[in-house]
């Protein structure tokens, strides 16, 4: 009779109160839904995420290279206030850099001093400073989630999300997108134009001829001996792509 009484007890507890038989169903973890299908955010939601970490690596990190700050703070400085240290590749007798590329940053400079002058901060240079940075910050979170947004359309959830996770936790390109170089900005715009390759469609344009276009377009920003290397061997490769793929088609 026990025995009886506990397998009844036994099928009352497996079955629901109208008699229907239930099933112990377990949630997936969050884990098993990254590998097996993904997890994907939206552009915005990615975006906060990058400036955040951007804006407090702005913020937070120092400048860990000398060429930084007498080869483009230094001239930044002097475009701006009219006075500043001069190194040799500036010198008039040399001319190996131009000032083109600086200028971008004084733009930027001036108008984060006319915002802070509106704030009642006026001729404050340390704002001025940081304001830059936070600026370098944004527009590489703006790079990052166009390069999160192409992985998404090209690969899927699954690789978009830890792509994103690298983005957030690696390093060097929380120290090296901040930095005031042509070299990091050559960094930040290779998410750009990646994403740029990643979400074009091949019925419309190739991915050669957007990218051609905007190489040509960050080489004459940067306007360095190193950009138009880079801006001629593009140019040949983008050139020969383009005309196989139109040839094949």
């Amino acid at each position: 009779r026990m025995r009886l009484r506990r397998r009844g007890e036994e099928r009352e507890e497996q079955s629901g109160p109208s008699g229907a038989p239930t099933t112990n169903k377990k949630h997936p973890s969050y884990l098993a839904l990254i590998s097996e299908e993904g997890v994907s955010y939206s552009f915005l939601s990615v975006f906060i995420a990058l400036a955040c970490v951007r804006l407090f690596s702005g913020i937070v990190n120092i400048i860990s290279d000398c060429d930084e700050t007498f080869n483009y703070w230094e001239p930044t400085h002097y475009l701006m206030y009219k006075y500043g240290f001069e190194t040799w590749e500036y010198s008039p007798v040399y001319a190996l850099r131009p000032y083109f590329y600086i200028a971008i940053h004084a733009v930027v400079g001036q108008v984060c001093q006319l915002v802070s002058t509106v704030f009642g901060y006026s001729n404050d240079k340390i704002i001025v400073f940081y304001a830059i940075r936070c600026c370098l910050g944004l527009f590489c979170a703006l790079c990052e989630s166009l390069f999160y947004t192409g992985i998404l359309y090209r690969f899927g959830k699954r690789v978009s999300l830890f792509t994103l996770i690298f983005l957030l936790s690696t390093l060097y390109v929380l120290i090296s997108t901040l930095q005031y170089t042509p070299s990091s900005d050559k960094f930040v715009n290779s998410f750009l134009l990646s994403s740029v390759t990643l979400t074009t469609k091949s019925s419309s344009s190739t991915p050669s001829d957007v990218a051609l276009a905007y190489s040509a377009l960050s080489a004459s920003l940067f306007f360095t001996p190193e950009s138009s290397i880079v801006l001629v061997n593009v140019f040949l490769s983008s050139l020969l792509s383009s005309s196989c793929l139109r040839s094949t088609s």
